[in-house]
């Protein structure tokens, strides 16, 4: 269970993180820009300092499988219909993986996600 808890901390975190990063990217906004303003503010995370560099470069290689963070969030969500607890970030968070491991994505890493959004937005790398 405290790694499903986990799991739904890192999946909505990473989901923030592409968020910014994808509507950065379109205003024009210097990546390097971003992630100090992140990384020094109450934004600072995991996700912010590890993830983060690697999705400027484009590295996308697994510390962690995208397609494993769905099913960890599938089955976070289980437990919380069993419960009656609503989790409409984690919900939303799964919805996403879901799209990116039917992309055939889900054997690169979880920052993949910015991948994702990066095609929402009609951005190119």
């Amino acid at each position: 269970m405290l790694k499903l808890l986990n799991q739904i901390v890192v999946g909505i975190d990473m989901l923030a993180v592409a968020e910014a990063m994808a509507l950065a990217k379109k205003a024009g906004i210097d990546m390097e820009k971003l992630f100090t303003v992140l990384s020094t503010g109450a934004a600072n995370s995991f996700t912010v300092q590890y993830y983060m560099p690697k999705m400027m470069r484009g590295d996308f290689e697994p510390g962690f499988r995208a397609a494993h963070l769905r099913k960890d969030l599938r089955y976070a969500l289980e437990t919380a219909n069993k419960l009656n607890v609503p989790l409409p970030g984690t919900a939303l968070t799964l919805q996403l993986y879901n799209a990116l491991v039917a992309k055939g994505l889900g054997e690169k890493g979880t920052q993949a996600l910015l991948k994702l959004y990066y095609e929402m937005a009609n951005i190119s790398d």
